[in-house]
């Protein structure tokens, strides 16, 4: 069904098991012999490829490579600095005849798609991710309670709309919580993190036949505030189990606020700044006028003074139930605080995203 896109998992396999360190980015063809042509396709009688390898800030490999040969890029799973990279050839002319791979030579392989579903509209889906929707074999959905079932209904939801083949399966699995009790933010993130690691792993594992698609579905867009990708490269890293994946990027809800507001989020000649409730608890950032925050649940917004600085406020965007508020922050900052916490108290959960921006600013 889908051996068109996973024609070239051989070679990463190959690369995979000679340098254990590196994962593949992408693939050109290699000529067997000096006297020969390169190709984006190479012959089947290609015996050699030539891996090149580069470092790069974080795991990170697409699924490119070459059946019976190839150049392929690599980069390292984890930080080496100084290191000189040198190009590798390795020689898998017995990967062909391997019991995993299929009357043509092609090594079986897992695939999984992160999927980035927008801020909340269903419209908000792109052609990218409805063409992956439809690749699908196994959607894995964590469940985080009673109070968040919306956000379980939005994604099936997403799926009986835009996917046509109805023949998928839906595993649905307990999200690990994480300890809020912990003095330590990043020690309690990073437990956590293990935890849905092994949970990922294992549903991957077990779940997704061995040329099966999967996909995780992210609210948003998967590298804005998020942790499904940093997840994934753990599996990875643990190196237990092999599979390719791809990430489809999706709407923001900076993107969605922004547009709900009719505004830009940047001004002629000024940056923006991305930032968490968190870190906006400790005071804006200098020399900065226009600032993003997500993920606040405490309003931290009460601790700015500034008598000039307005905000763009809004929950559930998007959606039936969305709330937009602008204006002087210092005049509204209360009357928001009330209205998330009604609306929280009525649906169980919210999620709201703003721009503070400082009006002396040209």
């Amino acid at each position: 069904m889908r051996a068109e896109a996973r024609r070239y998992s051989a070679l990463m396999l190959a690369a995979q098991i000679t340098l254990p360190h590196f994962s593949v980015l992408s693939a050109m063809s290699l000529p067997k012999s000096a006297g020969e042509s390169a190709s984006a396709s190479p012959p089947r009688s290609a015996s050699r490829a030539l891996i090149w390898s580069e470092r790069v800030e974080s795991p990170r490999h697409e699924t490119h490579a070459l059946r019976n040969g190839g150049i392929i890029r690599l980069f390292c799973s984890h930080r080496m600095q100084g290191v000189k990279f040198r190009p590798y050839r390795i020689s898998f002319e017995e990967m062909s005849s391997s019991p995993e791979a299929d009357g043509g030579g092609l090594v079986k392989m897992r695939k999984v798609f992160i999927i980035g579903i927008g801020a909340g509209n269903p419209d908000y889906i792109t052609v990218q991710a409805i063409n992956a929707l439809n690749e699908v074999d196994v959607f894995f959905v964590m469940d985080k309670g009673r109070e968040k079932e919306d956000l379980i209904g939005l994604r099936k939801d997403i799926c009986e709309r835009y996917i046509k083949d109805k023949s998928y399966r839906t595993i649905q699995i307990r999200d690990p919580e994480r300890d809020r009790t912990s003095s330590s933010y990043e020690s309690s993130v990073k437990a956590w993190h293990e935890q849905r690691a092994t949970v990922y792993e294992r549903l991957i594992g077990q779940e997704l036949g061995e040329e099966e698609c999967g996909a995780f579905l992210v609210w948003g867009d998967p590298s804005f505030y998020d942790n499904t990708l940093r997840i994934v490269d753990q599996i990875i890293a643990r190196g237990t189990i092999t599979f390719e994946y791809e990430v489809v990027p999706g709407i923001s809800s900076i993107q969605a606020l922004a547009a709900r507001h009719r505004i830009t989020l940047n001004r002629i000649g000024q940056s923006i700044h991305i930032t968490t409730g968190r870190k906006i608890s400790e005071g804006l950032p200098d020399n900065i006028d226009d600032v993003i925050v997500m993920l606040d649940a405490e309003c931290s917004f009460k601790n700015v003074n500034d008598p000039e600085i307005e905000i763009y406020w809004g929950a559930y965007i998007g959606t039936e139930d969305e709330i937009l508020v602008s204006g002087n922050l210092r005049r509204l900052m209360h009357g928001i605080e009330r209205i998330r916490r009604e609306a929280k108290e009525k649906k169980g959960w919210i999620m709201d995203t703003y721009l503070l921006r400082k009006t002396a600013a040209h």
